[in-house]
């Protein structure tokens, strides 16, 4: 009897482990037909996030699911989301849905300007700031050491 106890759980975990409902697929784009990797994919039932992952190498994704009615999403930089709505999983199964991704985004181009700016000039090897009597009138301190010292380049030694 004590064996039988013993025995019981296992059995249990084992049947419950012959049972898992899966949903698996691969992701690929429409006009190539390569793989996506790295391709998100999000489960949700009723507007609710359930569960997600990211496809493996080969555009692979498997993902764990209670049986049910569920939409699925995949989403890729560069491609507008795919949603599939009412996928049915059904119990003790390893369901497939393979997603294709197409029509990738249409990208404006986006003219850069630049223009020449010298930040160091070759000839002045100096630095220095000159200071107007409204900056020291508009200063928290009106002590010169403090002025002078807040003056960046600027070195006191006494």
């Amino acid at each position: 009897m004590k064996k039988l106890f013993l025995l019981l759980p296992f059995l249990c975990c084992c049947f419950s482990a012959f049972a898992q409902t899966t949903l698996g697929g691969k992701i690929t784009a429409v006009d190539t037909g390569e793989e996506l990797i790295g391709a998100n994919v999000t489960v949700s039932q009723n507007g609710y996030f359930v569960t997600g992952t990211s496809t493996d190498f080969d555009g692979n994704y498997k993902l764990r699911v209670k049986p049910g009615t569920y939409d699925v999403e995949a989403a890729y930089i560069g491609f507008p989301p795919n949603k599939v709505t009412g996928v049915i999983i059904t119990e003790g199964q390893n369901n497939r849905l393979d997603i294709h991704l197409g029509g990738g985004l249409d990208l404006e181009v986006c003219p850069i300007t630049t223009y020449p700016f010298r930040i160091i000039s070759k000839d002045n090897t100096t630095s220095g700031l000159n200071i107007s009597q409204e900056q020291i009138n508009n200063s928290p301190s009106k002590n010169i050491n403090t002025i002078v010292r807040n003056t960046p380049g600027v070195i006191l030694t006494w």
